[in-house]
Order: C-alpha cells, then structure tokens, then sequence
C-alpha cells in the first residue's frame, strides 16, 4: 500500500497536466483546418470554405472543446495520438525524438551524480581547505555559465580550435558507435558541467550539516578512519536530499535541452516541440509536451518510492 499513494499522484498529475496542455493549445491562435487545407489559389472563396469545414468535421473541431478532449484522451489512452501536420502518426515521430533527449538526460545524471559526491566529500574533508574553496569556487562558476555560451565555447575548442572532435550532428549507436559516442562528448559536457555544480552545492552542504550531529561525534569517538566516517556514515546521508534535487534536475535537463539540442543539431524532443509551435502541428505540440511531462512525472515517482525506502521517516509516516 505504500507505494499506491505515488503511483494515484503519477496518473492524477498526467490527467491534469493533459487538461492543462490541451486547453492551452487550443486557446492557441490559427485553425488546424485552415493550416491543413494551404491557401489553395486554384478554389473559390467559397470552394475552399467548405473544405475546411469539411475538415474541420474530419478532425473534430467543429465539437466544443470538453467534447474533443474526450475523444482526445480516449484515443491517447490507447496510444493513438493523431496524425502530424505533415502526414504521418504522431506517437512514433515522438517516440523517435525522446529517445536521444532521455540519452542526454540520463547520462548526464549518471555521471553528474557520482561526480558530485566524490567532489563533496573531498572538498569536506579535514586538511581540504584549499581544495574545497577552488571547487567551491568552480561550482559557481559552472552554475552560473549559460548553457549556450559553454556549448559554443566547446565547439569553439574542441572541433574548431583542435578537431578533436565533430561540432555537431546524431549518428545512430546502432550503425556508427564510435561517431555517436565523439557526437555525444561536447553536448554531455554542456549538460554535467553545470548539472554536477548543483549536485555538489546540495551535497556539501548536506555533508556539512551531517558532520555536525551526534551519530557523526560518535563514529570518530569509536576511533574509526576519515573515510569511514565519510563514505560509511555521512555521505548515505547526504545523499537524501540529494533525491528531491535528482528529480528536478532531470526535469530541467529533458525541457531544457533544446538549447544544447539546437547548438550541436541533436535530433531530441526539444526540436520537434518547437518545429511543432511553430507550424501549430496541434497534435504534435501536446504530445511532445506530455512525453515530457510523463518523464519527468515517472521520474518523480521512482524518486518518491525510493525516498520512502531510504528514509525511515517517511516510510513511517
């Protein structure tokens, strides 16, 4: 029973949220019909009036907007989410796209994390002064960078500068491994350089406030080593807060990622919602945009689940 409270908020925030995106999008300017049908120089005014009524019906936007949404949902539940402005299923076109986005997303995390922690441990460390002020020093710096600005500074070094590395593009793992791992480089560094300055920021001071408490007084008392009192006793937890930012932090990174994904050409969602705004793809637009939403909301839920399984405390509640 204590994981059915997680799982009833994931379905109830994708039902809002799906309430929410749909009633945005169609207070949107511009008629999907008239945007399907094109000008049409070759018809009459009125030729070409009935045929984005004609439409219109087709698509069911001549139902009031509860009603569509209705049929919408209907459809979404069982996978079916529309055809794209220019042809073709939504669902697969979406599916396609939020895999390099997660790819990104979650490497990302799994390097940040770890990075993070050792950085923190050793800049808590006693006898780390001056350590610990240079990371200090250089995870503001990190947090602070705009993402844009890192990312061209890196095409700038490593595939102008150098050649190192290609400036940008996607080269799928399954045909070309070794050219999607050198296209992969420069857009995780964009991303784990300032995502590993939040973590180390939350975790140090997490350590710090760790190290003062009693259980901490009590291990060094014991006579146990440093790194033992660290990496056994603080940094587990430490590593608690650390849950709730893993979980924003990767909502950020999947909605945020447009910009790395337009400075090296990653084919990610990002691109596909704005190409979707832009020609008022309506079915793309809320698709993209729930994916999204159901990433980062599942995300949230793992998160949950497992904060109620590392802390007592909420396991108790």
């Amino acid at each position: 029973m204590r994981f059915l409270t997680p799982v009833l908020s994931l379905i109830g925030v994708l039902l809002a949220i799906s309430v929410i995106t749909y009633a945005i999008a169609s207070a949107l300017p511009g008629d999907a019909a008239e945007i399907r049908t094109g000008k049409r120089d070759d018809l009459t005014f009125e030729e070409r009036t009935q045929l984005v009524n004609a439409e219109r019906k087709r698509l069911g936007l001549d139902k009031p907007v509860p009603v569509q949404f209705v049929i919408w949902l209907e459809k979404a539940v069982q996978g079916d989410f529309g055809t794209q402005e220019g042809g073709g299923p939504v669902g697969p076109a979406v599916v396609e796209r939020i895999i390099p986005s997660l790819e990104l997303a979650l490497i990302t995390l799994v390097i940040s994390l770890p990075l993070a922690a050792l950085l923190a441990v050793r800049s808590v460390r006693r006898g780390k002064r001056v350590f610990g002020a240079v990371t200090g020093q250089l995870s503001t710096v990190g947090f602070v960078v705009p993402q844009f600005w890192l990312g061209i500074l890196l095409v700038i070094l490593f595939a102008v500068q150098l050649g190192w590395l290609p400036a940008g593009g996607y080269e799928p793992f399954r045909e070309l491994p070794v050219e999607h791992v050198k296209r992969l480089i420069m857009p995780l560094m964009t991303l784990v350089i300032p995502t590993t300055a939040v973590f180390f920021h939350f975790m140090r001071q997490s350590l710090r406030e760790s190290l003062q408490t009693q259980y901490i007084r009590t291990a060094r008392a014991k006579g146990l080593s440093e790194s033992a009192v660290l990496y056994r006793h603080a940094l587990p937890n430490g590593l608690v807060p650390s849950l709730t930012v893993l979980g924003t932090q990767f909502g950020q990174l999947l909605g945020g990622v447009v910009v790395v994904e337009r400075i090296f050409n990653w084919p990610g969602i990002g691109g596909l919602l704005i190409y979707s705004v832009e020609r008022q793809d309506f079915n793309t637009l809320i698709a993209c945009v729930m994916a999204i939403a159901a990433a980062y909301v599942i995300m949230s839920t793992l998160i949950e689940i497992a904060y109620r399984m590392v802390d007592p405390r909420i396991r108790r509640a």
